[in-house]
């Protein structure tokens, strides 16, 4: 399948899903009623909230596009292009709207600060090293077009056809990716890298916001 090293600027503003699984934790100089703190830590979380909304998933989307035309808008190899399109569109769209975080763990460490533990969930779909996507997907590609279509082209070889020969290898590779992300999508079976960030909270004017 297609594989190289492809550099793209793109900025992923975090697409947020909640859980009402967190920890909250009294520090020594706080003097919040348990009440208090159980009521402060859901506004804090229902803040964090803003970041799940559609207006800021559209927003990442159309900043992942405008950096896409700034870097690949002029060039003029047809195949090169259309790759950077279907990972664009497949997969770092795919990234953005699925991705997760979970308020873990809430430290108040005085009435006014306080520390956030978030946990953040990633869809496993980019590929490593040098693999545009990942391996497992690249592979079902290759079987579903292998099968339908007969073996697929290396890179190398889409290269050397003709425009209109470049357009349907390209198109049908492009459907299938489609297909098999947005089943995964649909099956729930996108597997999810995890990894955790700490954010320290303060309250300014009756609002809190990240340091």
């Amino acid at each position: 399948m297609i594989k190289r090293r492809i550099a793209i600027l793109f900025l992923l503003l975090f697409s947020l899903g909640f859980s009402a699984q967190y920890k909250t934790i009294k520090g020594k100089n706080v003097k919040m009623s348990q009440q208090e703190m159980d009521r402060t830590a859901a506004e804090i979380v229902e803040g964090f909230g803003y970041f799940n909304s559609k207006e800021l998933k559209q927003e990442a989307i159309a900043e992942l596009r405008k950096n896409f035309k700034k870097e690949f808008g002029t060039e003029k190899n047809y195949v090169e292009k259309r790759v950077m399109e279907m990972m664009l569109e497949n997969l770092l769209v795919a990234v953005v709207e699925n991705r997760r975080i979970e308020v873990t763990k809430i430290t108040f460490t005085s009435d006014k600060k306080a520390n956030v533990e978030v946990q953040i969930k990633i869809p496993d779909i980019m590929g490593r090293r040098n693999e545009v996507i990942d391996k497992e997907i690249d592979d079902e590609i290759e079987r579903i077009y292998t099968k339908r279509y007969g073996e697929i082209p290396t890179f190398e070889k889409i290269a050397k056809t003709s425009k209109s020969e470049q357009k349907k290898i390209l198109d049908r590779v492009d459907s299938i990716m489609k297909e098999i992300i947005n089943q995964k999508i649909k099956n729930k079976t996108l597997k999810y890298e995890i990894s955790k960030e700490n954010y320290t909270l303060i309250k300014v004017n009756g609002v809190w916001e990240i340091q």
